[in-house]
């Protein structure tokens, strides 16, 4: 008998210890995450090659200019909704325009999404599940593990949680219409429900994906709710689209809903995104996530199990729609991850109550010991996704050469061409022009006649009637078809101001620097005003169409500014 009670108290010391592993696992996941967007929240340029477009439609909304028009090689939209880029430019008032205010408002809404995956978890396992073990008293170790999951995951969502895009606030507004689907009694809460189920479409338009089958839970267990849920979202997301499609003279559902239905997809990732995106990094966590919900139905959690199991098809589905695009890149993926997460803590809560029922039939047998074993799984599971935090954060040289590049850029003649990074130009004097992926969405897009419109203005821009003085390109003079015509290979960026690839997504940079081969034929501009975000700094510029070489080194070279790190 003092031989089974020693044991009992080795086992349940081992389990205390294995879940406060677990625990500070996941702090320092979510800590992890802290850090790096504070090192990277000032970072002078893109961190992902698309920021810069994004503050430039910020931009156009404090201009009071529209942002769905005719694209040209000037500007050309990205195919989201507007309310991201409102909620940027509120901010932007306060801050001032740049990177800083986007980034905050995807920073905040991270930190919203981990505090309602725990409240989530939570709720759903809150109460007590045993009195015989210090992490089954009310304990939040399942809850606080699927935030710690989900913030594991930050590098292989493509570091992307921080970043100047819309997917971490379209993701915050669809869990809080999760939560409200999930809490919600009556028409009130139904209406509320459906106002954020608008909010979201209204970020990123895949809300109607990923959260449909909540209204089809809605409708089936919480009928006032569900009525009021759905009429509500269904009213404001076609009053709302009926207002951007009148004002803006047909080219909101052009760039939301036509231009994505005609890109091709990848085949290959049918397969990869079950193999790769999901089940190599989160194999244990899908298996418990899938197996807590087939558990839970058939049972007295029925509706528990189909709410949570609609969640999975509805984030997980949305992913894997976005992920076979071409241009689905790693964000796509974050909201399976959401919703994988949420079901990794629940499954957790479900299992640590098995083992205590499996110890309560066999007495023999200590149930800490089945739940020692969970834990030790759980802990597989986040070492699987450890990393080193250092690297996605930009070295302080590399933060310098930003800095040097964007002199550099202010000393090459205007107009400046610079779709791969147009808000840098911006930044550095220039008038902004189109994002390269704003313009490829359009010319990929098959069979749509403006495809074509959009192709012969890029060619009267750029080799018929060239008008700009100095292009900056990431490749050669064929990056946009014809273009060799007219222009040629001028010089590279000085070494030491080449602006740096961004960290994460695709990474193309402007490196090369290109000038018409007969400079009388674009329109002579002998100054121009060098502009800065915060609209401090002017320099004249020299008109020389065949580009100065030594003053673009020397603007360089001469450079005395300090870092401008939160001059954005």
């Amino acid at each position: 008998m003092p031989d089974r009670d020693r044991f009992a108290g080795s086992a349940r010391l081992a389990e205390t210890l294995l879940a406060a592993a677990v625990a500070v696992a996941a702090v320092w996941f979510v800590l992890a995450f802290v850090t790096i967007a504070a090192a990277r929240l000032s970072y002078p340029l893109p961190l992902e090659w698309m920021e810069g477009g994004l503050v430039l439609e910020t931009r156009r909304v404090l201009a009071g200019e529209a942002l769905y028009v005719r694209p040209t090689p000037e500007f050309a939209p990205f195919i989201y909704p507007p309310l991201f880029f409102y909620v940027a430019a509120a901010v932007s008032s306060i801050t001032g325009l740049g990177y800083l205010p986007l980034r905050l408002v995807a920073i905040g809404s991270t930190l919203g999404c981990f505090a309602l995956l725990f409240w989530l978890v939570r709720r759903e396992t809150g109460s007590s599940l045993g009195i015989d073990s210090p992490i089954e008293t009310d304990s939040p170790l399942p809850a606080l593990a699927a935030v710690g999951l989900f913030a594991a995951l930050y590098p292989v969502a493509g570091a992307w949680y921080d970043l100047a895009r819309v997917d971490m606030l379209y993701l915050l507004f669809a869990l809080c219409v999760v939560a409200a689907v999930r809490v919600g009694r009556g028409a009130r809460a139904g209406i509320a429900a459906g106002v954020v189920f608008a909010l979201a479409f209204l970020t990123k338009q895949s809300t109607l994906l990923a959260l449909s089958p909540l209204v089809l839970y809605a409708l089936f267990y919480k009928r006032r709710f569900g009525v009021a849920f759905a009429a509500s979202a269904a009213g404001l997301v076609g009053a709302s689209t009926l207002f951007f499609q009148a004002t803006t003279d047909g080219w909101f559902l052009y760039y939301l809903f036509e231009l994505p239905t005609m890109h091709p997809t990848k085949g290959r990732r049918l397969l990869t995104f079950w193999t790769q995106d999901l089940l190599r990094p989160l194999g244990l966590a899908t298996a418990v996530a899938v197996g807590y919900v087939v558990s839970a139905l058939g049972g007295e959690r029925t509706e528990t199990g189909v709410f949570y199991g609609l969640l999975l098809c509805g984030f997980v589905g949305a992913s894997y729609q976005a992920r076979l695009h071409t241009g689905g890149a790693e964000n796509t993926l974050i909201p399976a991850y959401a919703a994988l997460s949420i079901g990794f803590g629940l499954g957790i809560a479900a299992a640590l109550r098995a083992a205590r029922r499996y110890g309560d039939r066999s007495p023999g047998v200590s149930p800490a010991i089945g739940r020692s074993i969970l834990l030790i799984a759980v802990l597989l599971q986040f070492a699987t996704l450890v990393y080193v935090p250092g690297a996605h954060v930009p070295s302080p040289a590399a933060t310098e050469r930003a800095e040097r590049s964007i002199d550099a850029t202010a000393s090459v003649d205007g107009p400046v061409f610079s779709p791969v990074s147009p808000y840098v130009a911006y930044m550095a004097g220039h008038e902004p022009t189109a994002h390269k992926m704003a313009l490829v969405d359009v010319l990929r897009a098959e069979p749509h006649p403006e495809r074509a419109a959009l192709r012969a203005r890029i060619d009267r821009a750029l080799v018929a009637e060239p008008r700009y003085r100095t292009v900056l390109t990431h490749g050669g003079v064929y990056a946009f078809g014809r273009m060799a015509k007219a222009y040629r290979y001028d010089r590279t960026f000085p070494r030491g101001a080449r602006p740096p690839r961004p960290i994460t997504g695709a990474r193309p940079h402007p490196r090369n620097v290109l000038v018409p081969k007969n400079p009388a034929a674009v329109a002579n501009r002998t100054t121009a005003t060098n502009r800065t975000a915060d609209g401090n700094r002017t320099v004249s510029k020299n008109s020389s169409a065949n580009g100065n070489a030594a003053s673009f080194v020397g603007a360089v070279a001469s450079s005395d500014r300090p870092a401008i790190g939160a001059v954005t």
